[in-house]
C-alpha cells in the first residue's frame, strides 16, 4: 500500500509538471493573429493623431534611506519598457482639421500625453485581426495612431491619460516594383522592396510615392483574410499595404523597415 501511494504521488507530480511546462510554453510563444481576433476594441477610439514626441517614463523615486540613490534610478529608466507619447492633431494640406472619430463623437483632447506600459496593447489592425507590434519600434515620432484609454483623462495642458490600446496606422499602399537582395550576410529571410503607391495620410514624414522597404525574419507577412504569407508572396507586381518603423532614412527614395506587410488580392 505504501508503494502504491508513492506511485500515485509521482504520477500526480508528473502531470502537474507537464501542465506547468505547457502553460509556460504557451505564454512564451508569440500569439498568431487568428488567435487574437476580436481583441481589437469595437468602440470608436478616444484619440486620433500623430506622435510628435516619445519619452521614457521616469522610474519611481527610491525610498528614502535605501542607499540606492540617483544611480539606480537612472539605470532603471534606461531599461524601462514604460513610455509616454505625445499625440497631436493631424496636419493636412487642407484646413488642418482633425478627422472625426465617428458619428456623434466629440473632439479628442489634443495634444495629449499617453502612458504606454505593460498593460497597453500596441499593434495594428488587419481586418478583424489584431497584430502585436513592438512598442519601441512602432511608437515613434511621425506615426499616425488611434488610441483607446484606460480610466479617465487628466486635465492639464497637454492632457494626460493611460493608453489601453494603441493601433498604428498603415503607412503606404502600393505595388512592389522591384525586389532586391539584402546586403551580403543578411540571410535568406531578408530582402529590400521598392514599393510605389499612395502614402496613407496623414503622416508627419511623407514620401514622393515610393520607398525602399526592408523586410526580414521578424516582419509579419499576412494576407487580407488574416492568413500568414511568406517572403515568396512579396514579388514584383504584388499589391501590398505596409507599416513602416520610424524614423525613416530620408534618402531618395526614402528607406524604412517594415514590421508588417499585408498582401492584397487586387491592385
Amino acid at each position: 500500500m505504501k508503494g502504491k501511494a508513492w506511485w500515485v504521488v509521482l504520477v500526480v507530480a508528473g502531470a502537474l509538471a507537464a501542465t506547468a511546462g505547457f502553460l509556460r510554453t504557451s505564454a512564451d510563444r508569440p500569439a498568431r493573429p487568428e488567435e487574437l481576433e476580436g481583441s481589437r476594441p469595437d468602440d470608436p477610439p478616444a484619440i486620433r493623431g500623430v506622435i510628435t514626441q516619445v519619452e521614457p517614463l521616469a522610474p519611481p523615486p527610491s525610498p528614502a534611506g535605501s542607499g540606492t540613490g540617483a544611480t539606480a534610478g537612472a539605470a532603471a529608466g534606461a531599461g524601462s519598457d514604460h513610455w509616454r507619447i505625445l499625440v497631436e492633431e493631424h496636419r493636412t494640406a487642407g484646413n488642418g482639421a482633425q478627422p472625426s472619430n465617428g458619428a456623434g463623437s466629440t473632439r479628442s483632447p489634443l495634444p495629449i500625453w499617453l502612458t504606454v506600459d505593460d498593460q497597453t496593447q500596441v499593434g495594428a489592425s488587419v481586418g478583424r485581426h489584431f497584430v502585436p507590434l513592438p512598442a519601441e519600434g512602432a511608437l515613434q515620432p511621425g506615426q499616425s495612431v488611434r488610441a483607446w484609454i484606460r480610466g479617465g483623462i487628466r486635465e492639464s495642458y497637454p492632457a494626460q491619460a493611460d493608453a489601453g490600446t494603441v493601433l498604428v496606422e498603415p503607412y503606404l499602399e502600393g505595388i512592389v516594383e522591384e525586389r532586391a537582395p539584402a546586403a551580403p550576410g543578411d540571410g535568406s529571410g531578408r530582402a529590400r522592396l521598392l514599393v510605389r503607391g499612395r502614402p496613407l495620410p496623414p503622416h508627419v514624414a511623407g514620401t514622393g510615392g515610393a520607398v525602399w522597404i526592408a523586410v526580414d525574419d521578424h516582419t509579419v507577412i499576412l494576407r487580407e483574410d488574416g492568413r500568414h504569407g511568406s517572403l515568396n508572396d512579396l514579388q514584383a507586381g504584388a499589391s501590398v499595404t505596409l507599416w513602416a518603423a520610424f524614423p525613416m532614412l530620408m534618402s531618395d527614395p526614402p528607406q524604412a523597415y517594415a514590421p508588417l506587410v499585408v498582401v492584397r488580392q487586387g491592385p
